[in-house]
């Protein structure tokens, strides 16, 4: 089961919720603006280096000794679609952050990738 946190753009989440229908992927769908406090910190705190998941324009922040996580937590809590690389992929106790679509095929079951390649070459 995978969990994702879409930004605002409903185009961008009705495409992804497509793909995932389409191939029958179970998910939960969750949208960042709506994310408390503790959603936040439990998500990175699954990630190796938090930053992995923020946008580039918070590295300047990643060293900084003066700017507090506190501080960080709020500043991204203000708008989470502008300072998440979204949508982001939970899958198996691992974060994937700014997953495209075609990324999404990593989710696929072993079968379906499997039909997926055979029609390619069948195709050739």
């Amino acid at each position: 089961m995978l969990t994702i946190y879409f930004g605002n753009s409903s185009k961008e989440r009705d495409k992804y919720e497509q793909f995932l229908c389409a191939h029958q992927i179970k998910y939960h769908k969750r949208l960042a603006d709506k994310m408390g406090r503790r959603q936040l910190m439990a998500l990175l705190a699954q990630t190796p280096d938090c930053f992995e998941i923020l946008s580039p324009a918070l590295l300047k922040y990643k060293r900084s000794r003066s700017f507090h996580f506190n501080q960080l937590l709020d500043l991204i809590l203000v708008r989470p679609s502008r300072y998440l690389r979204l949508p982001i992929v939970i899958a198996n106790g691992m974060v994937y952050a700014g997953v495209t679509l075609e990324d999404l095929r990593i989710f696929l079951p072993r079968d379906e990738k499997r039909r997926h390649y055979q029609e390619l070459l069948s195709k050739e």
